[in-house]
């Protein structure tokens, strides 16, 4: 009797073994369910291409352009709390691959601390005139307006470089931080616009919202 009861404890606990090891397994294929439908269904905010429009043209320092930034929704939810902070500004050519001073201008942006460069001027950044919400595959209805130029050669051989350098932040419907950065800049006299080679990077956050990644209650 004691033998057989030892048996049946024993199988017992191993039946509980198994049985816990099942609703872990399950609880992580429901986790891993969930986590993908809310990617798949999640707000993406993205840029559609920008079309430099000819401001002015000068024969000391060429021409000058608009360049604005339309930032469109293209994924399945709204997006909200949608805040774009941007600037243009001239820099010498290497500043574009500099993945730490994109880092820094792009963080600064955020925090609303960015500077003119060489200078403890603080930038009054241009207000930020798109919708604060944008629904499923839509596009801003109006722009965030930057101004841009052609490069400046100088006599040495250097030429300085008209950076478009910003970030967008928003939420999106399950309460998620993302953000998306971006550095362009213009490549001649046409007003044709490049991709940095550092600088244009969207968050990793998972769609699991944790004490840092997650959006201020809804209303």
């Amino acid at each position: 009797m004691v033998v057989l009861t030892l048996l049946i404890a024993a199988a017992a606990f191993w039946s509980a073994l198994v049985f816990q090891g099942q609703l872990t397994e399950a609880r992580r294929a429901t986790n891993l369910t969930s986590e993908s439908f809310r990617i798949d269904e999640r707000a993406w905010i993205e840029i559609e291409p920008i079309k430099p429009a000819l401001l002015s043209q000068d024969a000391k320092f060429g021409a000058t352009f608009t360049c604005d930034i339309y930032p469109k929704n293209a994924g399945k939810t709204v997006a909200r709390d949608i805040v774009v902070n941007a600037h243009d500004l001239g820099a010498m050519e290497g500043f574009g691959s500099d993945a730490a001073a994109l880092r820094s201008t792009q963080e600064k942006m955020l925090l609303g601390k960015f500077r003119e460069m060489g200078s403890n001027n603080p930038v009054i950044l241009p207000r930020n005139l798109v919708p604060k919400v944008l629904a499923p595959n839509s596009v801003s209805p109006v722009p965030f307006r930057l101004t841009c130029q052609e490069p400046q050669r100088f006599a040495d051989g250097h030429q300085s470089i008209h950076y478009l350098v910003g970030r967008i932040d928003y939420c999106d419907q399950f309460l998620v931080k993302h953000w998306l950065k971006f550095c362009f800049f213009v490549v001649n006299a046409r007003g044709e616009v490049w991709a940095c080679q550092e600088g244009n990077d969207e968050d990793r956050n998972t769609e699991t919202a944790t004490s840092e990644t997650i959006c201020g209650k809804a209303n």
